[in-house]
This record gives C-alpha cells, structure tokens and sequence, in this order.
C-alpha cells in the first residue's frame, strides 16, 4: 500500500479537522495547553496549525501566552523552592 497518497491527502486533512475542537476557545487552549506544557509537542501543532488552516493571530496569541507562562514558571520555580526550603 502506497501510505504516501494518504499522508498528502486532502481527505486526511478533512478528517483531522473534523476532529479538532470547532470553538476558538477550544483551540485557544488546545494550542496553549501544548506551549505551556509540551504534550501534545508544541512543534506537531504548530506543524498542524498550519496545515490545517488555523488562524494565525489565535496560534500566536495562545502558543505566546502559553510559552511565557511556561518559562516564568521555570524562572522563578528554583527561587520559589528556595525560599521554601530556608523558612
């Protein structure tokens, strides 16, 4: 079986999209979800996102905020543990 025709198939597309949340709150936090915590890799989605169609100023928008909250987590957790350890 030719499992080429089926990666670039339009119909593969459609079946995805068919899937995927249809409110852009859903998909906000889906995108957010994956740039704060990793799973599903933010790369896929973003890989998704454009193949999908997903609107570019939403994908931003959440993949930011999403990120921003990730690494202000990891900056200031150590300090945070630090703080709790010596009170």
């Amino acid at each position: 079986r030719d499992w080429s025709s089926d990666v670039c198939s339009s119909d593969l597309v459609e079946r995805i999209r068919e899937r995927l949340p249809h409110g852009r709150w859903a998909q906000g936090l889906l995108i957010g979800g994956s740039a704060f915590l990793g799973m599903p890799p933010f790369y896929g989605v973003a890989l998704a996102c454009g193949v999908l169609r997903i609107n570019p100023v939403l994908f931003f928008g959440a993949g930011l905020v999403g990120r921003y909250l990730r690494f202000l987590l990891c900056t200031l957790a150590p300090a945070t543990v630090r703080y709790l350890v010596h009170t």
